[in-house]
């Protein structure tokens, strides 16, 4: 199981291709990809200001992030 606190996420997407990945945007500027199938394998991205939106490119390959600073971060 993951120990992550829900309370810091602001947004969550699941990856659009076949691969069981999801990507959780927190309150703390972190953007962290998750690998469901393997829980010990996890991704975590610091951006410089809160995730506002998010998504994947339609082959789940790149992660779109915009934030609240009026930044936006491709990963």
């Amino acid at each position: 199981t993951y120990e992550s606190n829900i309370d810091s996420y602001v947004d969550c997407k699941w990856s659009p291709s076949n691969l069981p990945v999801l990507a959780g945007f927190r309150s703390d500027s972190k953007v962290i990809i998750y690998d469901i199938e393997n829980s010990s394998k996890e991704t975590s991205i610091n951006v410089p200001s809160i995730p506002t939106c998010s998504g994947f490119s339609q082959d789940g390959n790149i992660l779109f992030t915009g934030c609240i600073d009026g930044s936006y971060h491709l990963i």
